[in-house]
């Protein structure tokens, strides 16, 4: 997925709503603007909630990056501060590669990542190389997309239209470039068990994870379509010549089928769809040094 990022950095209003309510959490545990010495965004996107967060916090050092060149320099440009240094680097590396690509010099006080880790399949690696970002006692905050009925009319669409023949082997290519498509066919509590029994087994205490269901409205259908095609997973597959016509049949689809009490173009448009929130500290003291 290599979403345009001034689209992606206009249209990522409910990925800032969930940044929000992310920080509030911050400080709710930590205290009314914290102070740290270094910070790891993971998965900056263009920039903008990066920026966000230095309303809520101050640090020396915050180091965000993301695997997309293009949103990074976009970043670089548009949403820079004293503190931010914006690398490409990809969270699913080996943590030696990882830490090179963005210049890690200190352990982090503070990992966190909005909306980002529904990309990566390999949740345990994530949480190993967030451990070795870590100082002892040093916390993560992560937010990331666990599900939406959106997507049962998005496969419905595929599978029912002219654009199917691009689909030959639906589930394993839309698996390839959307891992999280699987939660929707697993059971909650068995995932909320293995990942924490992960985290404790990386060394992390305190841990709470937190899977729930939300609702953003967009002040109308425009914003909405605006949004899904900044983050759309679908196009890949589709030749360039041919996605103008796929979106715009895809969206049609969406407008009469997704919200069918949906009436008028102007009014609120409503994404359901499920959050998952984890929190968890590095082990002040390790199971070695005990």
């Amino acid at each position: 997925m290599n979403p345009d990022p001034k689209a992606y950095n206009d249209n990522n209003d409910a990925q800032r709503k969930g940044a929000e309510n992310l920080f509030a959490i911050i400080t709710k545990d930590l205290g009314t603007f914290p102070k740290f010495e270094t910070v790891i965004d993971i998965g900056c996107g263009s920039g903008n909630v990066t920026l966000d967060f230095l309303q809520i916090a101050k640090c020396n050092q915050l180091i965000a990056f993301d695997k997309n060149e293009t949103m990074v320099n976009f970043a670089r440009e548009n949403n820079k501060s004293n503190e931010i240094n914006y690398e490409v680097a990809d969270i699913s590396e080996d943590f030696e590669k990882l830490k090179s690509d963005i210049n890690l010099t200190n352990e982090a006080d503070l990992v966190f990542s909005v909306y980002c880790l529904h990309w990566v399949e390999d949740k345990a690696k994530v949480f190993n190389n967030i451990s070795q970002l870590l100082k002892p006692g040093g916390k993560c905050y992560l937010l990331f997309l666990y599900g939406s009925d959106l997507f049962t009319y998005q496969d419905q669409f595929i599978q029912g239209s002219k654009w199917s023949k691009y689909f030959p082997n639906y589930n394993e290519m839309i698996y390839s470039v959307a891992p999280f498509y699987k939660h929707l066919h697993s059971n909650v509590e068995d995932i909320k068990n293995n990942w924490k029994k992960t985290l404790e087994t990386l060394g992390f205490t305190d841990c709470r994870i937190i899977i729930d269901d939300e609702k953003y409205f967009f002040k109308e259908f425009s914003v909405f379509m605006g949004a899904i095609e900044s983050v759309c997973h679908l196009n890949h597959f589709v030749p360039i010549p041919e996605r103008e016509e796929f979106l715009k049949d895809n969206f049609e689809f969406l407008r009469v089928n997704y919200n069918t009490n949906y009436e008028c173009d102007k009014d609120e448009y409503e994404l359901r769809y499920q959050y998952c929130i984890i929190t968890a500290e590095k082990m002040k003291t390790t199971i070695k040094e005990l």
